[in-house]
């Protein structure tokens, strides 16, 4: 997990001065993403069956001013396999709060602006009945398998 990341998301920004010869003017006011929806498919509280797959789906809204990029993170737990995120991701499986899926997004977007993502996950074969599955980001996301 990189220094600095926050789990409802976090923008990439640079901030100072940009100078041209003779003439000194400030950088456009700094923006930051806010986490917004957070649900998935299956809904929230479904009943899954060991290999079904799991959409989690989360937005971000930039807020304030510009950004040179946003992320969201969503903490994960119970029997399930990370598959992909889009537009772009990642996934750590072990971090000092438990396994964690990541999406970003790589390009400069103004004020304003409302960002989509998708996690697909996999519940575990293996996964026992009644096994509880949760993701968090804002709020939460539970399955249990049947």
């Amino acid at each position: 997990m990189r220094s600095g990341r926050i789990l409802m998301g976090s923008a990439l920004l640079g901030v100072g001065l940009l100078a041209t010869p003779g003439v000194a003017e400030a950088a456009p006011a700094a923006g930051s993403c806010v986490g917004g929806a957070f649900w998935g498919r299956p809904l929230s509280g479904a009943k899954v069956s060991p290999g079904q797959t799991i959409r989690l789906r989360l937005g971000v809204e930039v807020t304030g001013g510009p950004v040179a990029g946003c992320s969201r993170d969503v903490l994960l737990s119970g029997p399930v396999s990370f598959v992909a995120a889009g537009p772009s991701g990642a996934y750590w499986p072990a971090t000092s709060l438990g396994p964690m899926a990541e999406v970003a997004w790589n390009s400069s977007f103004p004020a304003g602006a409302r960002l989509h993502g998708t996690i697909t996950l996999k519940v575990q074969a293996t996964a026992a009945s009644g096994a509880v599955i949760t993701a968090t980001s804002g709020r939460a996301v539970t399955y249990t398998v049947r």
